[in-house]
């Protein structure tokens, strides 16, 4: 059975899953994680930390076989549990429609907006300032999904127009750079509550 743990939730995806007794033969698991999601999974004085990492450690004392952990960009997490790379994802996740189609989702921990992040000072105040503009969110990200249907919804309420680009980034530190730098107007991401 493949587990997915996640702050948001936990999933079973079985096509490509190891059985317990599979990883028990072959002496541990393998976890995918990324490290720039506080504070679910960050980095603080050279370390993995955050609530995700004191799960995992959890685990590693609980399970009985060693746990190999993968940091990785948050876009190579969830193709790498469904093609059976890794054994396990312990990562915040958010449950999309379209996710459920392929995880099954228990109870989730927190809840999440998508929020549009601006430069402070930004002419951008409402939703409908997006039009013609120039939008990041990460690659593979429930915030890119909820961003191409923002998209479409402009396009309807304003005759055809809508964002002038959505651009995507490996990992939002990148976006947020070039949120600074003036090359997106705003970033799509999420608030937890």
């Amino acid at each position: 059975m493949l587990i997915l743990v996640s702050t948001f939730g936990l999933s079973q995806q079985a096509a490509h899953a190891a059985g317990a007794e599979d990883i028990k033969a072959r002496g541990y698991l393998s976890v995918a994680t990324e490290d720039d999601y506080n504070p679910f999974e960050f980095v603080e004085n050279g370390k993995n930390t955050g609530y995700d990492n004191d799960l995992l450690a959890l685990m590693r004392k609980k399970l009985g076989v060693d746990v190999k952990q993968q940091v990785m960009p948050w876009s190579g997490i969830l193709p790498g549990v469904t093609t059976g790379k890794y054994d396990m994802a312990l990562s915040a996740v958010l449950v999309t429609e379209e996710r459920k189609k392929i995880f099954d989702f228990a109870s989730p921990t927190c809840e999440a907006v998508t929020v549009y992040a601006t430069k402070k000072g930004s002419p951008i105040k409402t939703a409908d300032d997006l039009v013609g503009k120039v939008v990041g969110a990460e690659t593979g990200s429930a915030m890119l999904t909820d961003l191409k249907s923002f998209n479409e919804e402009l396009k309807k309420k304003h005759g055809g127009n809508g964002l002038k680009q959505i651009v995507e980034y490996q990992s939002y530190p990148e976006a947020y750079q070039d949120l600074g730098l003036g090359r997106v107007d705003a970033v799509a991401n999420n608030r937890s509550a």
